[in-house]
């Protein structure tokens, strides 16, 4: 009586190495495609930032009975509030209204602040402790895409296609 090992078998046949190889190529193409941003994406998520910080500026003046005021420039913007001299200083030392820079490749388009075109020189808006906004579109500009941030009159900030 001879009795062989034929029936037993060590390691992986390659059909089994194939099916886990393709598994694996599946999961990670699936994470690379949500790993990669693409260019609407970057500009959306930015407006989105604006519209919530605007927001939560205007309910800190409520809250705090303050003036602030956001100051915007090609590249970002910078949050503002009276000092005791009644003057207006950058809020430094914050991590929510410190001085803040667009993604790359964002740059600022026209700021309308009660329907009229601000200059580059003076782009900038007043919270005051009352709780309204005045009416406000902010245009972002990245690459083909464009998005507004827009007041609007019940109190709302919100971020919008420039298209829509």
């Amino acid at each position: 009586m001879n009795r062989g090992r034929a029936g037993l078998q060590y390691g992986f046949t390659l059909m089994e190495l194939l099916v886990v190889l393709i598994i694996l190529s599946i999961v990670a193409t699936s994470i690379g495609v949500k790993l990669t941003l693409d260019s609407s994406s970057v500009i959306r998520d930015e407006a989105r930032r604006l519209a919530l910080l605007l927001q939560s500026a205007q309910e800190q003046a409520v809250l705090e009975g303050k003036f602030y005021s956001i100051k915007f420039n090609h590249h970002g913007y910078k949050f503002l509030t009276l000092n005791d001299k009644g003057e207006l200083e950058e809020i430094k030392n914050n991590s929510i209204f410190g001085h803040r820079e667009f993604a790359e490749g964002i740059v600022l388009g026209n700021v309308l602040i009660n329907e009229k075109l601000s200059s580059q020189a003076d782009q900038g808006l007043l919270l005051t402790p009352v709780g309204t906004m005045p009416p406000i579109t902010i245009s972002l500009l990245y690459k083909e895409n464009s998005w507004q941030v827009q007041s609007r009159p019940d109190g709302a900030v919100i971020a919008i296609p420039a298209d829509a």
